[in-house]
């Protein structure tokens, strides 16, 4: 499918020049002394006093061919893996991460996110058809060194999807790796990789912290996936322009793509531009304004046209503190623009409020959208039946229509019916009692609920899973 686009070929190539300018001439700060000298041996210019890495044209060219054609996200259950290629015209969806506040719509109203609301988020993300994978939240009733590596365990109990991993230190990485083996059992011997990926992110502009870069090395050390993320912020850490956010975010996820194949050549990579623009008259950071959409399509074009790397923007998600009117708007806008945008994986389902808290029945709603957002995807057949040529031609004028026709009764279920979604006249809404739409998709959430379990793992996966979490609150809780 032809995607709409931004920028005209002559824009991609001089960003381009100018991102491959940067990373040659300026550099990048990097503070981890392992990745440091690796990336020297690698070829890369290092700067060791001033803690400085250039990366010529040659090396980020070479780097980026050595970047594979496909990445697999592998879950638990194998019927869930996601295949990413970039020959391919497929998306996917994932839940938001780091969520700390919890929209708890039958109890406490809004509170801190518990392990439980974690759990619930796990089986919920199985029985919504549209989302592909999870990311977990901050729980506030776990030991903070190691609240991520309980959040992780918690979700590996509870989905059979993968699982995006956000580590919180440089200490629990391994840990976390850890139990992502350790979910996968015999399957591991086997050569299947673990259930996760990991993401690393920049400090915009141009820095990365000691974490995002052993993020970086265990992800090349283990062959996961990693989500090479960039979250600038227009007016704040990036150029308050456009074109200006694009560069700047695309030249940090260009220097993490470079690291990563220095490394190791072929690690699965996927480019993460999140977009942000600094309100000044609030001076928030919000992520649903018409220029952080603008920013998160086309840096998502820009990347794909330029470094030919898959990509993952924010698809879902509100600057509004519940999902009212303006939240469906915003969330609606993102999703089609940023799916029109050809992006591989749309990201945030189920936030609100800038991504800070984590809404359940939102989440109901935004499966819907994500199906939408699919079919909006989806290559438009062409051909003497989609046309129902024969059936136009053997129209009789002025007394004929296609309700009887055999071509619409091919075809009619073709279309996407969304649960939430009504198409009745006031009368009928009314008599259905008249219940406006997050009420409905409450409902449904409710309903859902009834069905919900943990799932079945082996007594040995789940003692090498709660040998792990001692391990860590052992380690961790005395640093």
């Amino acid at each position: 499918m032809e995607t709409f686009k931004l920028l005209g070929h002559k824009d991609v190539d001089y960003i381009y020049n100018k991102s491959i300018s940067i990373l040659s001439k300026k550099g990048v700060k990097i503070t981890h002394a392992n990745a440091l000298s690796i990336l020297e041996k690698a070829g890369a210019a290092v700067d060791f006093k001033n803690q400085m890495v250039y990366f010529s044209r040659n090396i980020i060219e070479r780097a980026l061919a050595e970047v594979p054609e496909i990445v697999t996200l592998t879950a638990s259950e194998s019927a869930y893996d996601i295949v990413i290629s970039r020959s391919q015209n497929g998306l996917y969806s994932r839940t938001n991460t780091g969520a700390c506040y919890y929209v708890d719509i039958d109890g406490e109203g809004y509170r801190d996110i518990k392990l439980s609301d974690i759990a619930e988020l796990g089986q919920l993300v199985d029985a919504l058809q549209f989302i592909d994978f999870c990311a977990y939240q901050v729980p506030a009733d776990a030991p903070p060194q190691s609240a991520d590596i309980y959040a992780l365990k918690t979700l590996l109990e509870n989905t059979s999807k993968h699982v995006w991993v956000q580590p919180y230190s440089m200490e629990s990485v391994r840990y976390l790796i850890e139990l992502s083996l350790a979910r996968c059992g015999h399957q591991a011997s086997s050569g299947r990789r673990p259930p996760i990926s990991l993401i690393a992110c920049s400090l915009t502009p141009l820095c990365f912290k000691d974490l995002d870069m052993e993020i970086i090395l265990q992800g090349c050390k283990f062959g996961i996936p990693i989500h090479l993320c960039s979250l600038p912020t227009s007016g704040g850490t990036a150029p308050f322009t456009v074109a200006g956010f694009v560069l700047m975010a695309s030249t940090e996820i260009l220097a993490m793509a470079v690291i990563a194949q220095l490394i190791k050549s072929g690690t699965p990579v996927i480019a993460t531009p999140l977009s942000f623009t600094l309100d000044m008259m609030t001076t928030m950071a919000c992520q649903s304004t018409v220029e952080a959409i603008l920013g998160a399509a086309a840096s998502t074009q820009f990347i794909k046209s330029a470094y030919n790397l898959p990509t993952h923007t924010y698809g879902f998600g509100s600057d509004t503190a519940i999902t009212d009117g303006q939240g469906i708007a915003e969330r609606t806008l993102l999703g089609a623009v940023v799916a029109l945008s050809g992006v591989d994986i749309m990201g945030g389902a189920g936030q609100v409020e800038t991504a800070k808290t984590l809404d359940p029945v939102t989440l109901v709603i935004d499966n819907e959208l994500a199906g939408m957002s699919k079919i909006l995807r989806k290559e438009i057949t062409v051909d003497d039946e989609a046309l129902a040529l024969d059936d136009i031609f053997e129209l009789s004028f002025g007394n004929d229509q296609f309700l009887t026709r055999e071509h619409t009764l091919r075809h009619c279920r073709e279309t996407f019916r969304p649960i939430n979604f009504l198409h009745f006249n006031r009368e009928i809404w009314l008599a259905k009692g008249g219940k406006e739409f997050y009420s409905r998709a409450l409902e449904k959430y409710r309903a859902m609920k009834k069905d919900f379990g943990c799932k079945p793992l082996t007594k040995e996966v789940k003692q090498d899973m709660e040998n792990i979490i001692a391990e860590a609150d052992k380690h961790l809780c005395r640093i």
